[in-house]
This record gives structure tokens, sequence and C-alpha cells, in this order.
């Protein structure tokens, strides 16, 4: 169990192909929504967003546990439940006082709100909340959407809105999503910044802020201060801390140069490289930022290689990484090359940037990987794609932040249904105690697990090098946990 950064060891590291990140975009653009329910979904304008939905009502919500019987088995040995396809039902959502009505939840019906870039720089990662939709899309015409432990079939509405990347337009859509809509929670809103600056409002009203598409490490640090934000991802700074552990395993002399988004993004990253190069720190040569608002970053990939960096460490958005690893390619540096996992995605990424001048770079995952032929015959993985080709037929399932969002999708769902009784405060006790052995999507080995002092989620993750077709983990066998002694 984790409940102080001072303590990890520096070998861990984030995972997402999301991990999402850094902020940006003119705030004054107008915010697009998308909802789902029962498979069909609209886009409208977030001015129309004022039309009511039936999940949004305030009819009775939390009802007694004894219903539970054909929803979920209640039973100590959680790894054998879940390995067997049953849902343990949480207690210590049980123990909760849940009140008999709340805005967004009904006995048939859930509404989740969201707030992601669909359009502006970072416009890639609006692949993660149409992962999440396809799923909810899918599990509402095949089995009526989620069943909890008291028995009852909710319907899910997916509501999500456009904020562009910027944190005054997150807070806009949140807060009507929240106050017009009837959100019953706001599920894996995307950025560091983004996140930081709706917690505020979501703790003062206590809605949950949940499964967050950030890696930032004070989701986990600062749980006790705003009991109803959780994370989900690794943290930033524990990949930081891996990488500057790899870079110094391969050169103990290592001349290591950053380049990092000048936001709470990249200013996690570059903390934990710092301790992880703990005292030769000093070999640090070069930490060059740049702005999300930037044209190009050639500039800066130029300036961090004439600081004499042998080791290169890129973190960077999806557009920003494209640029960088051309860049590195177009100037004939060969350093030890390092890209974040946020930006690891096959058809996001690699393939726009070339897949073969990507050979060599160096990243990490905690999800599959839909393109890697060990997962040819994957069970979950096919089901992935097959989800996604009935309900985003567009999609195409090489892109991770698809896999991702259906990743949080499925989390949501296995923490609905261990709910013996239905409301907010239950779902917060539930996701601060809650243990997944084997969620489908994750990379083998990987687990979801939260308790008492742990507000982090997924604490592994696996190295991985691009060797021009895929990434290979054969050099890195082993998972690596920050929860490791």
């Amino acid at each position: 169990m984790r409940s102080a950064r001072t303590m990890l060891a520096a070998v861990a590291v984030l995972g997402l192909g999301l991990s999402l990140v850094a902020c940006g975009g003119d705030d004054d653009d107008d915010a697009g929504a998308a909802t789902t329910a029962a498979g069909a979904a609209t886009t409208t304008e977030a001015e129309e967003s004022s039309a009511t939905t039936e999940a949004a009502a305030t009819t009775e919500a939390g009802t007694d546990a004894t219903d539970a019987t054909d929803a979920a088995t209640d039973t100590s040995g959680g790894d054998d439940a879940a390995d067997s396809g049953e849902v343990p039902v949480n207690e210590a959502a049980g123990a909760v006082e849940c009140p008999e009505s709340e805005p967004g939840v009904t006995d048939t019906s859930i509404l989740i709100g969201g707030s992601a870039p669909l359009s502006g720089p970072v416009a890639a990662y609006a692949s993660v909340p149409k992962g999440a939709e396809a799923y909810f899309d899918h599990i509402n015409e095949v089995n009526g959407g989620i069943t909890s432990a008291d028995g009852k079939t909710r319907e899910v509405t997916f509501k999500y809105l456009d904020d562009q990347y910027s944190p005054p337009k997150t807070l806009e859509n949140v807060r009507l999503l929240v106050e017009q809509d009837g959100a019953w929670v706001i599920m894996n809103a995307v950025g560091t910044p983004s996140n930081t600056a709706i917690r505020d409002y979501m703790n003062s009203v206590e809605v949950p802020q949940i499964l967050l598409g950030s890696g930032a490490a004070k989701w986990g640090n600062e749980i006790e201060q705003f009991p109803w934000t959780i994370g989900y991802q690794a943290d930033y700074e524990t990949e930081g801390k891996a990488y500057a552990t790899y870079a110094l395993e391969q050169n103990p002399d290592a001349k290591v140069g950053i380049l990092y988004a000048n936001d709470d993004f990249g200013k996690d990253y570059l903390t934990g490289i710092r301790e992880g190069m703990g005292d030769k720190a000093d070999q640090i040569v070069a930490e060059v930022t740049y702005e999300t608002t930037d044209a190009t970053i050639d500039s800066q990939v130029s300036q961090v290689k004439d600081a004499g960096a042998d080791v290169f460490m890129l973190i960077a958005t999806p557009q920003f990484a494209i640029q960088g690893i051309k860049r590195v390619n177009a100037l004939g540096w060969e350093p030890v090359k390092i890209l974040t996992a946020v930006s690891a995605s096959v058809a996001a990424v690699i393939e726009p940037a070339g897949k073969e001048i990507s050979t060599g770079w160096i990243s990490d995952t905690y999800i599959k990987d839909s393109t890697d032929p060990q997962f040819a015959d994957d069970a979950a993985v096919n089901e992935y794609k097959e989800i996604l080709a009935a309900y985003d037929s567009g999609a195409n399932p090489a892109d991770g932040f698809y896999l991702y969002g259906m990743s949080v999708a499925q989390t949501f769902e296995r923490l609905v249904q261990s709910l013996p009784q239905v409301c907010r405060a239950s779902l917060m006790a539930a996701v601060k105690d809650f243990e997944w052995a084997e969620p489908p999507l994750l990379y083998p080995g990987v687990e979801i697990k939260t308790g008492p002092g742990d507000g982090f989620p997924i604490q592994q993750v696996q190295l991985m090098e691009w060797n021009g077709e895929i990434w290979d983990k054969s050099e890195f066998p082993d998972l690596i946990d920050a929860n490791a002694d």
C-alpha cells in the first residue's frame, strides 16, 4: 500500500495511452456535446444541453442490499469471485448512508458526465470518451445497462462535452453537466490542469470526480483533502522516476536532456525524473519547455541536442510527440530516446511520425495493445474490436486511446455492479476500497487496487521498445510495480 510519494521505489511507471495531460486551446470556442443511451448517440452544441433526460430525474436511488442475490456474490474471496465472473458486493459501499433520491440516478437509469478535448491541439484524446461511449452503448443493448448488487438494472447515458483542453472550459462544462443536466458523476475528465480546475467545485458539491484521465500524483496524495476525487492510471512522477532509472542503467554517466510541456503534466514528470536521478541530478544538462499553443517544437529539440544530451526524454502530448520523433530523425541524432506513455499509441503517434523512424524509442504501458501479435487471440481485445466496429464503425481499433476509454468504462461498470445501494457516497466508498485482479483490457499482471491510505488504483506498468513494427516487451520481462518493496 502506498501512502507517501517519498516512500516509493524509483522504478515505477505510468501508463496510458492516456494518462492524459496538459492544457491549451481557445476557451471562447463552442463546446460540442455527445450523448449516448441504448445505442443511440447525438451531437449537440453545449448551449442546447438544457434538454432534460430521463437519467437526470431525481427519483428514489439507494435501496436495500437484500435485493442483491441475483446481481452479485458477497464473498471475502475477491480474487476467486472476480476470476469466475462474479462481482463481490462492496462492503464499504454498504456501510454508508444513502439519500432516498439524488440527481442523475434512478432505479432504471444513470447519467454520467464527461469533458474532453474533442477539438484543439490535443484532439487525439477525443478517442478516449468515444471508446467508453461504445462500451456503454454495447452493455445497454446487450444487458439493458448495469445490474448492481441491489438487483436493479440501470441504462447508462454518457454525456461528454468538448473543452478543447482549456481548464476554464472544463469547469464551465462540468458545472453545466452537474447543475443543469443533473449528472450523477463526472468520469474520466481528460487532463491534469482540467481536472485541477474542477476539483474544488466537485468536492464542494460532493459529486464524484472519478477515474480521472490524468496521472498527476496529487490525486492519490491528496485524497484525504479531496474525498470526492480519485484517479485511475499510475502517476506521472513515478513514470519519470522509472525513466531516470532506466537511463542510468544504460549509462551511469548519462547526460539527460528533457523537453516537457510547461504545465502540471510536464512538471510532474520533471519532478519524478529529478527524484529518480538522485545524487546524479547534476547530469541533467537541459530542461526545455514548450507550450501547447506552440506551432512546433523543432527549435526546442535542437536546443536539447546542442546541450550535449545523450538521453532524450520527450514529455509531450501526441501532436508534439510526432513532431519530436520526426525532428530527432531529421537531426540525425541518436541518443537514448524515451517517450511518455500518453503518446505511445501506434495509430495516433507512431504511424503518423513514421514507424521506421520511431524505431528504438522506449515507452511504457499498462493496457493491452490491439496491434501486438501477442494479443491476436486475446478474448478481451477481440471483444473490444467487435464492440468498436459495432458502435463506432469509423474508429481505428489500432488507436490505443479507444481501448483505454473502454477500459475505464469497464472499471466504472465493475464498480457499479458491486454496489449494494446506489448513490454517490456509496460509489466513492467503493472506488476507494476496490480490488480487481484481472481487468480484461489491462496488461497481464496489472491489477486495480485501492484501500485505506492508498488512492492510486493502478501502480504497475510494462516498459517496451518500438522495433519498427510493434512495441516489443521482450527486453523487459518483469512489470514495474510502485508497490514493490
